[in-house]
């Protein structure tokens, strides 16, 4: 009990020495303005668009490399210049707990300021959704890094009494532990040929530890690494306070042996060899606490339904170059955490999955083994002379299926890549898939024809992930029917699809068969199916399709001259900088939360999207999967690659949330009771006796009304890595394709057990302001600009009345002349009007942002420097009091 009262009291008294002088109020002062203009202003706060802190925890490591040392150099410096350290220790209080009040009062203090950045998580969840459990783990590993920096500045301090030195030794040696896991740092060590020793440096970055505490995941291992590092820190601190104290009363040579070992140079030593084991040994039984809201680091419901419907043993052999000096850092990190969600596999299946680990060393069986099951091993060093493995097999029996390599930039659908591969393996019969389409989804192949330094296109990344899980057939659109192997049809951009073939659809539904179809009013990218061969503006000659026969006998159409805008969902065109609201950012308010399907997809990009009208045929559900907000219009298709005041100037909301992709169940009729239609090979139209008239049971069709969506430039980041084409997903269209193909073929669980990846958040309050701000001037602005062109066409009228006249002399008259001084005079005052119109558009918007930056940076930097002003001037009176 006395050691804890003593650490109390000395924790007390350092806490109130802080406060006691304006040193405290100072520091924090400069913290908070320094966060608040980190996030809000270089980290780009409003400009991300996104309800979460990411800039705010983003500058952490980088301010406290400054800030906490400038707490913790003057803790023992300051003793030892003014030589209070003796009469410190000379109290009946012994070394540790002296270092143990200090500490714990410094950490409070930086604690404190860290708490008094509490407006910005106010801020954020005023302005949308964030998800809280992120935002509070993010501040625990802050709080733990923030004492890592003070343990190392307490030690650094005991070592001078002079407090600059101690604050850039500990300067120093915190920046190691932030750049020791970048890569200039781990190539240097790389050369020295020894792999232990790289690992061990880059494992002691900060940057790796906190990570995961910004995701919403609390590891076990992060904390511990943290708690180490404060405790070899601390430890340090502590021998060199008991060397200084026995030099100066000269107590060395009755130092027992053990005692005088242990706290010496070489204890040090053994000391960090003691915290390096005890990390490893720790790190075997790891204990992980998801916190966020979406449960994004624990197995889907999906994955566990998959696992629990194994009937056999399933292996999944993991290949991961290990020793290697040419596995860079950042794939180290990455492959611990692929061996963390093996683990979490294998404790929810047990017995039933078996995983093994291989490191694929150059000539190796287990290289051997990994080039056998389709691993690949990708390319390093210099001239390419070495090769590392990171990739997964699953098998059962005699089926395999491989993930040749598992990028980092996959790690979101890293559980659905996993999942897959064993779904795949335990269910031998892939289903087929027909794809229909009008564009070139398979790219080209090779050809003599092409000129030398000419790209061929590639295969489009939905086509690519599709078959790697299923059997993809081609379709042509002159099909005259669908073959009964396929079990969902997928057609794209039916562009000039026949009477035929649209006859083959109709009766591939009404069998049975799952129905998947892109149509478009507005195909921007495809340019060559001219639709009018007289009509070309900016080089858009859009193509347009569309299932006309079946839309109308499922009670549906959709208008191909009118595409969807909409001043919600409107996206910035990134050629012209410009928002334009025909190229359709949706988010989560127009996506249907309660499908399976669309449950986990946060954001979709559907450029010059068509909608869909009509009431169902009777018989027929239907359920609306995406659509437009009540903020939204069809214009002509004419105008909608053009600018955004083009199509804003007529524009009037309809306040109807128009569908842009839906569902159909039910009982479905033939839109061709006449039986199929004579194609253009037939002479006479001959009677099909094995014509369905209805689905004999329920029947499913999905129709989104846009193909562009489809394309690799609007869904996908293409990269090439180590000579390698890697794709990444920009938003979630390609989830969006891959979760429909998936729901149709059958595997629910599958779409489940998708890896959840971060839910868009946005700032849902701007979004608001800026919809209402449109809703309440965009009429004032359009009667303006309307009567701005009846200005200046009645002033081009008078001047040209004095022009087009073959006599020159002739003048206006006074009344004339009065006239035009007139409209040249209200031309001018509609300008400005028009301007100041346009310019409360973003008023609130601007507003809210201006004050929003202004509370969080400058508010409590001002009420901590008035409080302690405040103390300031009551001190003295109560002193004088007293």
């Amino acid at each position: 009990m006395n050691s804890v009262a003593n650490i109390r009291a000395i924790t007390k008294r350092e806490l109130g020495g802080y406060f006691s002088s304006p040193v405290a109020y100072v520091f924090i002062v400069i913290f908070l303005l320094l966060t608040g203009f980190f996030t809000f202003t270089v980290g780009r706060f409003f400009e991300s668009g996104q309800a979460n802190l990411d800039s705010f925890f983003t500058w952490h490591p980088w301010l406290y490399l400054f800030l906490v040392p400038c707490v913790g150099m003057r803790l023992w410096a300051e003793e030892r210049r003014v030589g209070t350290i003796e009469l410190l220790l000379t109290k009946p209080v012994t070394i540790w707990q002296a270092i143990l009040g200090k500490f714990l009062a410094s950490w409070i203090f930086l604690g404190l300021a860290l708490a008094l950045t509490f407006p910005v998580i106010i801020t954020v969840n005023y302005l949308g959704s964030p998800d809280n459990g992120v935002i509070i783990a993010a501040y625990v590993g802050s709080f733990l890094m923030a004492g890592t920096y003070l343990a190392i500045s307490c030690m650094t301090s005991a070592m001078t009494r002079n407090q600059v030195v101690s604050f850039i030794v500990s300067v120093v040696i915190c920046l190691f532990l932030v750049l020791c896991g970048f890569p200039p740092v781990t190539n240097l060590l790389t050369r020295m040929d020894k792999p232990w020793l790289v690992d061990l440096v880059s494992s002691l970055s900060v940057m790796t530890h906190f990570q995961p505490f910004t995701t919403g995941m609390l590891d076990s291992r992060n904390v511990i690494f943290f708690l180490l590092i404060i405790g070899f820190a601390l430890f340090t601190n502590g021998v060199i306070i008991r060397s200084h104290r026995a030099v100066s009363m000269d107590k060395i040579r009755k130092q027992k042996g053990f005692e005088a070992a242990l706290y010496s140079t070489a204890g040090v030593a053994a000391m960090f060899v003691v915290m390096v084991a005890a990390y490893i040994i720790t790190s075997a039984v790891k204990v992980r606490v998801d916190v966020t809201a979406d449960k994004a680091h624990t197995l889907s419901s999906g994955t566990k339904n998959i696992i629990g419907k194994l009937n056999s043993h399933v292996t999944l052999r993991f290949y991961c170059t290990q020793a290697d000096n040419a596995m860079p850092p950042a794939l180290r990190t990455y492959a611990r955490h692929i061996e963390d969600l093996l683990g979490e596999y294998k404790q929810q299946a047990k017995d039933k999955l078996v995983i093994q680990k291989f490191d694929p060393k150059p000539d190796s069986d287990a290289e051997d083994s990994a080039r056998l099951n389709g691993v690949e091993g990708r390319a390093t060093g210099p001239f390419g002379s070495a090769k590392i493995y990171l990739g997964m097999v699953a098998s059962m029996f005699d089926e395999k299926f491989a993930l040749p390599w598992l990028p980092p930039e996959r790690e979101r659908l890293l559980e659905y890549d996993i999942s897959r591969a064993i779904g795949r393996v335990a269910n031998r019969k892939r289903p087929v898939i027909g794809i229909m389409t009008g564009l070139p989804v398979y790219g080209e192949q090779p050809s003599m024809l092409m000129h030398p330094g000419e790209a061929r296109a590639e295969e489009w990344a939905f086509v690519t992930e599709l078959k790697k899980d299923f059997t993809i057939k081609d379709v042509p659109l002159t099909a005259s029917n669908i073959d009964d192997d396929i079990n969902v049809l997928l057609v794209a951009h039916p562009v000039d699809i026949s009477d035929t073939a649209q006859y083959a659809i109709d009766q591939f539904v009404l069998r049975g068969g799952k129905l998947l179809a892109f149509l478009d009013p507005h195909a921007y990218f495809d340019q060559k199916h001219d639709r009018n061969q007289n009509f070309t503006m900016a080089g858009d000659n859009a193509a347009q399709s569309s299932l006309d026969k079946l839309l109308k006998a499922w009670g549906l159409e959709m208008d191909v001259n009118r595409v969807a805008a909409d001043t919600s969902f409107a996206s910035r065109n990134l050629q012209s900088g410009d928002t334009m609201p025909t190229l359709l950012l949706v988010t989560r308010s127009g996506i249907n939360e309660n499908d399976v399907a669309t449950s986990q997809i946060d954001n979709l990009v559907l450029p010059f999207a068509g909608a869909f009208m009509g009431k169902p045929a009777e018989g027929l559900k239907e359920t609306v999967l995406v659509k437009c907000s009540p903020n939204s219009e069809l214009v002509d298709s004419m105008i909608s690659t053009a600018a955004s005041e083009q199509i804003l100037r007529n524009f009037k909301p309809s306040n109807v949330q128009y569908p842009l992709a839906i569902q159909l169940t039910g009982k479905f009729k033939t839109a061709f009771p006449d039986g199929k239609p004579k194609s253009n090979d037939e002479k006479e139209k001959s009677p099909n006796v094995s014509q369905l008239k209805e689905s004999k049971g329920r029947g499913d069709v999905i129709l989104v009304a846009d193909t562009d969506m489809l394309n690799d430039k609007v869904c996908v980041r293409v990269q090439n890595a180590m000579g390698h084409r890697t794709v990444q997903s920009m938003n979630g269209n390609l989830n969006f394709i891959q979760s429909l193909v998936e729901q149709f073929a059958g595997d629910d669980d599958l779409i489940s057990s998708r890896s959840r990846a971060s839910m868009s958040r946005p700032f849902t309050r701007v979004k608001d302001m800026q919809a209402k701000a449109g809703k309440q001037w965009e009429e004032k602005v359009q009667i303006l600009e309307t009567k701005q062109r009846e200005t200046e066409q009645r002033i081009k009228d008078l001047r040209n009345h004095k022009e087009g006249s073959q006599d020159q002399s002739i003048i206006l008259s006074p009344a004339q002349e009065q006239e035009l001084e007139k409209y040249q005079q209200s031309l001018v005052e509609v300008s400005k009007d028009l301007k100041l119109v346009r310019k409360k558009l973003s008023k609130d918007t601007e507003a809210l942002e201006f004050w929003t930056k202004v509370m969080n940076i400058g508010t409590m930097p001002i009420v901590v420097a008035i409080s302690g002003l405040g103390l300031a001037l009551i001190k003295p009176k109560r002193r004088g009091v007293k």
